[in-house]
């Protein structure tokens, strides 16, 4: 995989689209996915992209032209949107309560991932402490609860998936609310141990996309402990 640099916080990685390593930032909307391809060993050479990984790692953000950005849409929205559909985790009976309810939580992600701006609602809520919400996410967090009312083992891929969008953290919390839910209350270690049971490399992105949500939601310990029956059931 290519050398390439994180657009929220300058740090080196392997391979464009994947996640940062420092921060679990994940380029998921089609324009930051060709801004992410740009920056790397293919297009800079070493010492170019030290000088981008320091400016970002400033706070500056770094100027793609558009021709050049238009050009790497043009070549990469529909490979990318098809491996995008490769990865799908399975899905409940179409018709059944928990189909429908699946079907409204996927279009969710849907919307989340094509909201605009998503690097910048990212840095907004690691830096305040307050994360943006607006009706996309209002809908979210409406479908993500719903699915709480109609059980079904597929859910939770598809809830990890939602939490794993660190820019919309009102979402993740619910997801978790979800998750652990039982008899009327919500149990960090029933959440967990759904997390630790799905398959690679959900947990992993699960623990990561926690350590985020520690550092930005602050009130009870609900992510916290999750988070660290996580790492213990992961060990």
């Amino acid at each position: 995989m290519s050398l390439a640099v994180c657009l929220v916080c300058g740090t080196h990685k392997r391979g464009a689209l994947l996640p940062c390593p420092a921060c679990d930032w994940e380029p998921v909307d089609d324009e930051d996915r060709a801004r992410s391809v740009l920056l790397t060993e293919h297009h800079h050479d070493e010492a170019e992209l030290d000088r981008l990984a320091d400016a970002l790692a400033g706070g500056a953000d770094v100027v793609v032209p558009d021709a050049l950005l238009a050009q790497q849409l043009g070549c990469d929205g529909q490979r990318q949107a098809r491996a995008r559909l490769d990865d799908d985790p399975p899905r409940a009976p179409t018709g059944t309560p928990a189909g429908d309810a699946q079907a409204a939580a996927i279009a969710s992600l849907g919307e989340l991932v094509r909201l605009e701006h998503s690097r910048h609602r990212y840095i907004h809520a690691g830096r305040h402490g307050a994360p943006l919400v607006d009706d996309v996410v209002r809908r979210a967090l409406e479908r993500v609860l719903a699915l709480g009312d109609a059980p079904d083992p597929t859910h939770a891929a598809w809830l990890a998936r939602l939490l794993c969008l660190p820019y919309a953290p009102h979402v993740a919390l619910a997801v978790l609310q979800v998750l652990g839910r039982a008899d009327g209350a919500d149990d960090p270690e029933r959440a967990a141990g759904q997390l630790a049971a799905l398959s690679p490399p959900w947990p992993a992105r699960a623990h990561a996309a926690l350590e985020h949500l520690v550092e930005v939601v602050s009130g009870p310990p609900y992510p916290r402990q999750v988070l660290e029956t996580l790492t213990a059931r992961l060990a």
